[in-house]
C-alpha cells in the first residue's frame, strides 16, 4: 500500500471520527430540546478554566509538570446553553415588539433598535445598564461566544419567520453577540466562584441556576431558569434545589460534630460547675444558719446560768439579812 493511500485512508478515519464526534454533541443537544450546541459550550468552559485556573506543579517519571486545579462540569453545559438560547430568543423578541416593519415587511434590526427595545423594559434595562460601559465597536464579540452565527440565525427563524422576518444588520448582530457573551461569561464565573465557595471541584445544574437568579434581574432570571429546567428534564437530568447536599457537604457535616460535642461538653461542665457552687453556696449558708442557732442556744444557756446565779445569790442575800434582823 503506497504511502498517499495509507494517508488518505487515515484522513477518511480522521473525517469519521470527527463525524461522530459532532453526532454526539447534536445528539446531547437535540435530546435537550436545545438548538444552541452543548459541547460547544463545554469546550469553551474548559478552555476558560485552563486560562484562568490555579496552576501547581508536580513531580511524574522524574519530571515536573503543570497541573491546572480546574474544576469538572456536570451538566452545567446543558443548563448554560438553555439559558443562552432563552436570553437570545427573549432579546430577538422584545425588539420586534418595539420595532415596526419596513414597506417589505420586514424588520430591519440596527444596533440602535436593538438598544432601544432593551431600554423599554426594565429587566432588560436593568441587566444591559451594568455591562454597557464594557462594549467597544472595536471588537468582534462572536469570535469568543460559543454559540455559532450560522445557529442563531437558524432559531431566529425557527422562532420568528412565521410571524416576523428580520435581519440583523453588522453592528447589531454584533451588540446581540456581546450580551449573550457577558451573560456567559458572568455565569461561568460565578458559578466557579459559588462552588469554589462551597468546596467543591464539579460544577453543576444549580450552581448555573444561582448563578442566574444573582446575575439578572428577577423578572428576566425566571424564565432563564424555567428554560435550565426544562432541557435538564428533557435530558434525564435530576435537578433538586432544596435538599443538594453532595458527600463533600455530608464530611463538612461528620467533621463538624466532634466540635459540637465539645461544645456540648463544655455546656455540661459549665452546668455542672454551676450547680455545684449553688450547692456549695446553700451548704456554706446552712453551715453558717447552724454554727449561728448554736451560738445563739450556748449564748442563751450561758445566760441562763449567769441568771440562776445571780438568782440564787440575791436569795442567799436576802437569807442573811433575815438572821441578822432576827
Amino acid at each position: 500500500m503506497s504511502d498517499k493511500s495509507t494517508k488518505s485512508k487515515k484522513q477518511t478515519e480522521d473525517n469519521k471520527v470527527e463525524d461522530q464526534k459532532k453526532e454526539a454533541g447534536n445528539a446531547a443537544t437535540t435530546l435537550a430540546g436545545l438548538k444552541f450546541d452543548v459541547n460547544l459550550i463545554r469546550r469553551f468552559m474548559k478552555d476558560h478554566f485552563k486560562q484562568n485556573c490555579k496552576q501547581t506543579e508536580a513531580k511524574k517519571d522524574g519530571k515536573t509538570i503543570t497541573i491546572i486545579l480546574a474544576p469538572k462540569i456536570s451538566n452545567a453545559h446543558i443548563a448554560i446553553a438553555a439559558a443562552l438560547q432563552e436570553l437570545y430568543i427573549i432579546l430577538i423578541q422584545n425588539t420586534l415588539n418595539n420595532t415596526l416593519k419596513d414597506k417589505s415587511g420586514l424588520h430591519n434590526i440596527v444596533k440602535l433598535t436593538l438598544v432601544n427595545a432593551m431600554y423599554k423594559e426594565a429587566p432588560l434595562r436593568k441587566y444591559y445598564t451594568t455591562i454597557a460601559e464594557t462594549f467597544s465597536d472595536q471588537l468582534d464579540y462572536s469570535k469568543n461566544l460559543p454559540i455559532a452565527e450560522k445557529i442563531m440565525d437558524s432559531l431566529g427563524d425557527e422562532k420568528f419567520k412565521a410571524t416576523s422576518n428580520f435581519k440583523l444588520t453588522g453592528p447589531a448582530r454584533n451588540m446581540l453577540c456581546f450580551i449573550l457573551f457577558s451573560a456567559y461569561s458572568e455565569i461561568v464565573s460565578t458559578a466557579h466562584q459559588f462552588t469554589e465557595f462551597a468546596r467543591k471541584n464539579v460544577i453543576k445544574v444549580p450552581a448555573i441556576i444561582y448563578s442566574v437568579k444573582n446575575i439578572f434581574p428577577k423578572e428576566l432570571a425566571a424564565p432563564l431558569i424555567q428554560a435550565i429546567l426544562k432541557a435538564c428534564e428533557l435530558s434525564g437530568i435530576v435537578v433538586n434545589l432544596n435538599n443538594e447536599k453532595n458527600d463533600d457537604e455530608k464530611d463538612d457535616e461528620k467533621d463538624a460534630e466532634p466540635e459540637e460535642q465539645k461544645k456540648d461538653i463544655k455546656k455540661g461542665k459549665k452546668k455542672e460547675e454551676e450547680t455545684k457552687e449553688i450547692k456549695d453556696t446553700k451548704d456554706t449558708k446552712d453551715t453558717k444558719d447552724t454554727k449561728d442557732t448554736k451560738s445563739k442556744k450556748v449564748a442563751e444557756k450561758k445566760k441562763a446560768v449567769t441568771t440562776d446565779k445571780k438568782k440564787s445569790k440575791r436569795e442567799e442575800d436576802s437569807d442573811d439579812e433575815n438572821q441578822a434582823s432576827e
